[in-house]
């Protein structure tokens, strides 16, 4: 039976990691950062993940986003050599919507919920 919870979003990642739910468009606000925000949201997404039976999951991080890519490290996933190239709409507080094309590496965990 498939899993209702989709896998990974790049094909490259999908194919390498079928097994991976992918946590992604995690963000915490500047003024929030460094307090345990980001590390709260993951262990969350990923306790969701292990109720569902589910045991890996997987986190896409920019070429240019080396402080989440530190976090994700230290929060026990590995790095895989694994790249998509993936584009998404986002607004500004404004309300403008602006367009973004980035390169993601893969980052895998295998859960033991």
């Amino acid at each position: 039976m498939p899993s209702p919870w989709g896998g990974c979003v790049g094909s490259n990642a999908r194919e390498a990691f079928p097994q991976a739910v992918e946590i992604n468009h995690i963000q915490v606000r500047d003024e929030y950062r460094g307090q345990g925000v980001g590390s709260a949201l993951i262990t969350a997404a990923e306790q969701l993940i292990g109720r569902q039976g589910l045991r890996q999951t997987a986190v896409g991080v920019a070429d240019d986003n080396p402080n989440a890519k530190r976090l994700y490290l230290r929060l026990g996933y590995r790095s895989t050599g694994v790249f998509d190239v993936s584009g998404y709409e986002w607004a500004t507080d404004g309300g403008t919507v602006r367009h973004a094309i980035e390169r993601d590496q893969l980052l895998v965990k295998d859960l033991m919920l």
